[in-house]
C-alpha cells in the first residue's frame, strides 16, 4: 500500500491565490521528507471558492524543484477540454521536469459548470475522452502519429519532446461510474476512484467492474492499481475527529452546493449518470 496526499486548492474570500499555492508547495516538502509516495494535484475552473487550481502540471513542475522523491499525478486533467496533442505535449514536459516524477491521471469531468464554460456537451464527454486518450497514447509512443477521428483530424506529426518515462509516464483513469471502470479495465489501465463522487456501495462496485473486466480481458489483475480518494483525519477518538473535521466537510459540501447553483443547477450532480 501506498500513501498520497490530495490537493484541490479551494481558496476563501479573504486568502490570497498566490499564498495558497506557496502553500501547497511548502506542504508538499516534507511530505516528501515523511515519505508520502504521491501528491495528486487537480484540475478544476470557474469557482474560486471551490478551487483555484485549473493547471495541475505547473504546480507538479514547481513543487518537483523543492522535492527529491514524492511523485506528482495529475487527478486528473478534464481531457473533453483540451486538446489531446496538447496534453501530450505539457505532460512530456512535465515529466522532464519533474525528473520522471510524473503519474498522468485522466477523466472526463463531472462539473456542470466546466462544461458550460468551455462549451462542450456532457453527452459527448465519453467519446471525447475515448478518443483524446487514443490520440495521447500514440502521441507519446510513436516517432510519427495522424489521425483522423470524430473530434480531432490531423495529418502526420511528431510530438517533440517525448516523455522521460518509458514508454510513458504511468496513466491513470478516473474510474467513477461502471462504464468507465470497465472500460479502464479492459484496457488495461490502473483507475482512480473518487469516495466522494461514490458512497462505499458505488465505490466497492466500480472496483469490482474493474477487476472483473481486467481478468476478461486477459490482463494480469495483480499488476494493475487502485488509488482511492478518501477524506482523513487523525485523532485519538471518533468525537475529536468529528469536532475538529465536521465543520471544514460541511463547509466544503456547502461550496459543492454553492457551485451547482452557480452552474444554474438545482442541486449538484457531481455524477457520471449522463
Amino acid at each position: 500500500m501506498r500513501f498520497g496526499l490530495f490537493y484541490q486548492l479551494p481558496c476563501a474570500p479573504d486568502q490570497s491565490e498566490p499564498i495558497r499555492y506557496n502553500e501547497t508547495i511548502e506542504q508538499l516538502v516534507p511530505a516528501d521528507q515523511l515519505g508520502f509516495d504521491i501528491g495528486w494535484l487537480a484540475e478544476l475552473h470557474f469557482f474560486r471558492p471551490f478551487s483555484i487550481m485549473p493547471a495541475p502540471l505547473y504546480v507538479a513542475v514547481a513543487a518537483a524543484q523543492r522535492t527529491r522523491q514524492i511523485r506528482f499525478g495529475t487527478g486528473v486533467i478534464l481531457v473533453p477540454f483540451h486538446h489531446p496533442l496538447r496534453i501530450a505535449e505539457e505532460t512530456a514536459v512535465a515529466d522532464i521536469l519533474t525528473g520522471g516524477r510524473l503519474d498522468v491521471g485522466i477523466g472526463r469531468g463531472t462539473i456542470a459548470l466546466h462544461f458550460q464554460g468551455f462549451g462542450v456537451s456532457r453527452e459527448e464527454s465519453r467519446a471525447r475522452f475515448e478518443e483524446g486518450l487514443e490520440v495521447i497514447v500514440k502521441a507519446w509512443t510513436s516517432d510519427h502519429v495522424e489521425h483522423k477521428g470524430r473530434y480531432f483530424d490531423f495529418p502526420e506529426t511528431t510530438l517533440a519532446p517525448k516523455p522521460l518515462q518509458k514508454p510513458h509516464p504511468p496513466l491513470r483513469i478516473a474510474a467513477n461510474s461502471p462504464e468507465t471502470a470497465e472500460f479502464a479495465g479492459l484496457h488495461n489501465y490502473d483507475v482512480m476512484v473518487a469516495s466522494p463522487i461514490n458512497p462505499m456501495p458505488g465505490f466497492f462496485e466500480h472496483v469490482r467492474k474493474y477487476r472483473d473486466a481486467l481478468g476478461r480481458a486477459g490482463h494480469v489483475q495483480d499488476a494493475r492499481d487502485v488509488a482511492a480518494l478518501f477524506f482523513v483525519s487523525p485523532g485519538d477518538s471518533v468525537e475529536q475527529v468529528r469536532a475538529q473535521f465536521e465543520p471544514s466537510m460541511m463547509h466544503y459540501f456547502r461550496t459543492i452546493g454553492e457551485q451547482a447553483r452557480v452552474g444554474g443547477r438545482g442541486q449538484y450532480e457531481g455524477s457520471y449518470q449522463y
